[in-house]
């Protein structure tokens, strides 16, 4: 089956009588749940309950944060809990486009996972912690671009995380060895700061 429509098929659906496009929309869009979702956000909640939207998977993120927290996991395991999280993230974000939750939500989610990882020392442990910390760091990457890229009104609500995780950087020669691979430049977060590189 064609991931995409063809221009000829385009072309085909356009000349339709509306009453068969309305028809054979009715009969699509349940097929497709993001969309579902997204129409219903954009035409019956005409994109006003982007907050209401945002506190509930606050709320469902940090459940599962709490659940963690107190315990030590492997890396491994950690690596899997935040790509569960950053699902439940992703979802809200293609539905409400919502780019101030996605960075608020992302922060928590990378700071807070810091409680409960478990994360080995040496060069050995550099190696069995790899994925973690890449996935962590680019993660983080992506943040701080969709964070410099908001009103700077905006960055001052998350100095307070990104300096706690500059102190993390700072504090594990493992997770700066991984920054300046990836050319993530961690010493920019102190005073709580979003890197020069990734402002608009």
């Amino acid at each position: 089956m064609a991931d995409k429509i063809s221009p000829e098929l385009k072309v085909a659906i356009q000349s339709l009588p509306i009453k068969d496009k309305d028809r054979l929309l009715m009969r699509l869009i349940p097929k497709a749940k993001h969309l579902v979702e997204q129409l219903e956000f954009k035409l019956l909640e005409h994109g006003e309950t982007t907050e209401e939207r945002r506190g509930e998977v606050d709320l469902e993120v940090t459940r599962l944060l709490d659940h963690y927290s107190g315990n030590s996991f492997h890396s491994k395991y950690v690596t899997k809990i935040l790509r569960e999280i950053s699902g439940k993230i992703n979802h809200h974000v293609t539905i409400t486009r919502d780019k101030y939750g996605e960075v608020e939500l992302n922060l928590k989610m990378l700071t807070r996972c810091l409680e409960f990882v478990n994360l080995q020392s040496g060069n050995l442990g550099r190696m069995v912690d790899e994925k973690f910390y890449q996935y962590f760091i680019k993660r983080l990457i992506k943040i701080m671009k969709i964070l410099g890229g908001l009103h700077e009104d905006y960055h001052i609500d998350f100095s307070e995380q990104i300096e706690e995780l500059y102190a993390h950087f700072v504090n594990n020669d493992a997770m700066s060895y991984f920054a300046d691979k990836l050319l993530f430049p961690y010493s920019e977060l102190e005073g709580g700061n979003i890197p020069q590189h990734y402002l608009k």
